[in-house]
């Protein structure tokens, strides 16, 4: 028996920068692949504005030890009226001279949130947003973050923000204050303190934690800073928090233990994860232990070791051969992505950095998706992607996932080779139309005689596999 259908519409890709696809759920014709912006300064953390913009931070090197010395660090703004792909221009510089190392931003409010890892101390700055959207921004107040002692193995550079529960005006600013060691549990006695630049506020911090704090604009411009908590600790460095849309729960990742008695051996030793909290437990209760540095996932093969922590919702070990180490930012599913890639968490890995040439040559940097419906994570971008060197910041908007490429040959000396890139959801078009009917002398064609067949199975073979797959 012979089916014939409709011919489907031909469907042809645009010129990608890199290839998407690590599972079967993943087909290149679900999106348009573009080079958002180029020639950029170490871009890193991005945040989108009520226009549609978007934040983006970068690093301009002011000394001969490149993005790693002394740098000025920015923050940019870029635009894509036309909704190409492409961005408008070069991006426009809404304020310059943050601290180097400033690697995320967020908006709350009339506000722009941006951490920054180095200088003298970290800070967490927060700025004024002009009269439109292209405005200067201009820097209002700032919490200055001091480690107990120097040099401190993880700083702070995770940021997220939301609205607080219950109190208009106000705003929770989520921030990780890293571990002391690589692979050792900071002693308790080891504190670290926030104070604000007016003096008015100060508090001290249990180190291998996320906390949260609130800030409260005032008439006058002032701002009030409170209400400080530990949100999770038994965390080694969760340099990713992202509150999911709808929900409220909070997302965050930890950097796994490195291997070797210097911490420079390959695989490391415990594996990246994603751990949640539900929204009702945010800063409520006990905060929960994800259980560094004693319990844990080990990498190569994902025993766990250890007794007693909250379990990680992913423990990134290798899927077919493909290890992933180092996540700096993650970022939840576009609602508008092709099931089942509408539902989970993406998460760079910003992989070794010790390597020459092109992204090719660094075998630890894919770009994963974790199925919070099914467990299970997959590389959505391979790390055998010569484009792509340390994908590190990401932002999701309803369609589309963009995400910052912040050094693509591994060259932290030299400025201006940076990117940004999107990855937009194509809308699935193609339809099919016709009877289903007994072809009795195989010609192609419903002669008279020839039935209908009710009760046929149609599909869209939609990754050309022959079968009737989910989706």
């Amino acid at each position: 028996m012979k089916s014939f259908f409709e011919t489907l519409e031909d469907r042809r890709l645009l010129s990608a920068p890199f290839a998407i696809g690590g599972s079967p759920n993943v087909h290149a014709q679900d999106f348009r692949i573009t080079t958002f912006a180029s020639g950029m300064n170490f871009p890193n953390g991005m945040t989108r504005l009520s226009d549609g913009s978007f934040l983006a931070t970068t690093a301009v090197p002011t000394d001969a030890g490149g993005y790693f010395g002394n740098a000025n660090s920015q923050i940019v703004r870029l635009t894509d009226t036309n909704h190409d792909g492409i961005a408008d221009g070069i991006p426009q510089v809404l304020y310059q001279g943050l601290p180097p190392f400033t690697t995320d931003v967020r908006v709350a409010g009339n506000y722009i949130i941006a951490t920054s890892a180095g200088g003298a101390n970290s800070t967490i700055n927060i700025l004024k947003k002009g009269r439109k959207a292209s405005s200067p921004l201009t820097l209002v107040s700032s919490l200055t973050l001091t480690f107990f002692t120097s040099p401190w193995k993880h700083l702070t550079y995770a940021l997220e923000t939301r609205p607080t529960p219950g109190s208009a005006g106000s705003y929770d600013i989520f921030f990780n204050v890293g571990s002391e060691h690589d692979a050792i549990t900071t002693s308790p006695g080891r504190l670290c303190t926030i104070t604000s630049s007016d003096g008015f506020f100060a508090g001290s911090m249990h180190p291998d934690s996320i906390y949260m704090l609130t800030m409260t604009p005032q008439k006058k411009g002032s701002i009030v800073f409170n209400n400080l908590r530990q949100v999770a600790f038994g965390l080694r460095n969760a340099a990713g928090i992202a509150i999911q849309p709808g929900t409220g729960d909070l997302y965050l990742e930890d950097n796994g233990i490195n291997g070797g008695v210097n911490g420079d051996n390959d695989p490391q030793l415990s594996a990246d994860e994603i751990n949640y909290i539900p929204f009702a437990d945010i800063g409520n209760g006990t905060p929960p232990n994800f259980g560094f540095a004693d319990d844990y996932i080990v990498e190569a093969t994902g025993q766990r070791v250890g007794s007693g922590a909250t379990q990680p919702l992913v423990a990134y070990t290798p899927v077919n051969g493909s290890f992933a180490e180092g996540p700096q930012d993650i970022a939840h599913a576009p609602a508008a992505f092709p099931e089942p890639l509408n539902h989970g968490i993406f998460t760079g890995f910003f992989g070794n950095s010790d390597y020459t040439g092109n992204g090719l040559n660094n075998p630890q940097n894919p770009i994963s998706y974790f199925d919070r419906y099914t467990g299970s994570h997959f590389d959505f971008i391979s790390n055998n992607e010569a484009a792509i060197g340390h994908p590190v910041g990401w932002l999701s908007t309803s369609d589309s996932l963009f995400f910052s490429d912040l050094a693509p040959t591994n060259d932290f000396n030299s400025p201006g080779t940076g990117a940004i890139y999107q990855i937009q959801a194509k809308p699935r078009t193609a339809t099919m139309s016709g009877t289903a009917f007994l072809d009795s002398n195989q010609d192609g064609i419903k002669g008279k005689g020839e039935i209908a067949l009710p009760g046929q199975t149609m599909y869209i073979d939609y990754n050309g596999n022959g079968i009737f797959d989910d989706g």
